[in-house]
């Protein structure tokens, strides 16, 4: 993206030629006076009213675009990034929701029943929408933790696309979790 400081010094350029080419052809009308060649003179006049024609429309156009500003980016929230819920506390709640469904899950079908058991564990940075995706932000933090899932080998690396699938090291884990978890 061009930003308006480059369009104001590239119009700045131009109003320069302009003005020097006007100024090479008052000098032109000189010669001409002296050689009393008045085609030539109403020739050149016409010309050098044609450039300042050109350069008013040119400061015209360096006005509005002054006027421009470019819109502010916008400020990553870093504050309710960190506050967001991490990773680590998906990793139960999702490999007991694939677990008690059967050790399978459908891809589309986890974000629904997981929000389900953890709307109250989440904060209000989870819920924000991410603007790339307009999704709620803890989608990305749930893919996070898949990531890492599948990485420690609790998730199954190669189900079929769409598809999570828990394994026997991830039953083990989920299991020593929810003995040591309970009341």
């Amino acid at each position: 993206m061009i930003d308006n400081q480059n369009i104001l010094t590239a119009i700045e350029l131009l109003q320069s030629e302009i003005s020097n080419t006007e100024q090479q052809y008052q000098q032109e009308i000189i010669l001409f006076t002296k050689d009393s060649d008045y085609l030539s003179i109403k020739l050149f006049l016409s010309k050098i009213k044609k450039l300042q024609s050109i350069n008013k429309k040119i400061l015209n156009l360096k006005n509005e675009i002054s006027k421009l500003t470019l819109p502010p980016k916008p400020k990553k929230n870093r504050k309710s990034l960190s506050n967001k819920t991490s990773k680590t506390a998906f990793y139960f709640p999702l490999l007991q929701l694939i677990d008690t469904k059967g050790g399978i899950l459908e891809n589309h079908k986890i974000s629904n029943l997981l929000f389900k058991s953890m709307k109250d564990k989440l904060v209000s940075a989870d819920l924000e929408t991410n603007p790339k995706t307009n999704d709620p932000l803890w989608f990305d933090t749930l893919q996070a933790a898949r990531t890492a899932l599948l990485a420690k080998g609790l998730l199954k690396n190669n189900s079929r696309r769409g598809l999570w699938e828990i394994t026997a090291k991830g039953i083990r884990y989920y299991k020593i979790k929810e003995k040591t978890t309970r009341p």
